[in-house]
């Protein structure tokens, strides 16, 4: 855990509030700019820090990815140190949300921090779908 330097300013609170105004225009920016270099991954969530100086880009790829260049296009393009984490699709429908099979929120996005591997058999234990699509979708909540 990081310490605390000093209390946020009114100055500070207004730039971060800026910066997370940032956010949905960069996800699609930055999408199109992965589309663009022919990259096989998708953009998820881009997450501005508070001051605007570094922004943390979440994907989703089944392989590994060259971003080298992409990185490069994506300090040039938004003017932020970049950070890139990679995330898996229980991960992403933790920070989108949604509603679960079960109706309720999904577990991954209220209370569920870990990620179990999710296999066949449980699946079926709890009527879930077999498809491995849905089932890593499902998985989720």
């Amino acid at each position: 855990m990081k310490k605390v330097l000093r209390l946020a300013t009114e100055r500070d609170l207004e730039q971060r509030v800026i910066n997370k105004q940032r956010e949905p225009e960069a996800v699609i920016r930055s999408r199109a700019i992965a589309r663009q270099l022919k990259l096989d991954m998708k953009i998820s969530q881009v997450e501005m820090q508070a001051d605007g100086r570094k922004a943390t880009f979440y994907y989703i790829a089944d392989g590994r990815v060259d971003f080298r260049e992409l990185i490069k296009v994506y300090a040039t393009e938004f003017k932020v140190k970049v950070e890139m984490r990679q995330i898996g699709a229980r991960q992403e429908a933790g920070k989108v949300g949604g509603i679960g099979s079960c109706g309720r929120e999904l577990c991954c996005a209220t209370w569920l921090t870990e990620f179990k591997s999710v296999n066949t058999s449980i699946a079926r234990y709890q009527n879930l779908s077999i498809n491995q699509t849905k089932l890593v979708a499902s998985a989720g909540g």
